[in-house]
């Protein structure tokens, strides 16, 4: 997906190590936060699908794939997103 290759250039620099599917070649016990494909992933989800999109489109993963013509999985890990940032964000000021 071009989002995610455009989320690679933004994130990361010229020294970043090229993706391998090689297992061996891939850095062990790296949290998936420092991975540059984590990070790519979650660009193209935050720039493919704003969570003021999924909020609008009432959290409803078939709607959101229809409207905003996004991979389903896309849907799922932004609906996923969204409810947490907005439980995060009400939860600490309810009284």
């Amino acid at each position: 997906m071009i989002a995610h290759e455009i989320g690679h250039m933004l994130l990361h620099d010229k020294t970043a190590k090229a993706f391998s599917a090689a297992d061996a070649e891939r850095l062990p016990s790296i949290p998936k936060e420092q991975s540059a494909e984590w990070q790519a992933d979650r660009f193209c989800d935050h720039y493919l699908l704003p969570i003021k999109f999924v909020e609008s489109l009432n959290f409803d993963a078939h709607l959101i794939v229809n409207q905003c013509n996004v991979p389903h999985r896309i849907a799922l890990r932004q609906i996923i997103n969204a409810q947490r940032i907005l439980k995060v964000g009400t939860s600490n000021y309810q009284t």
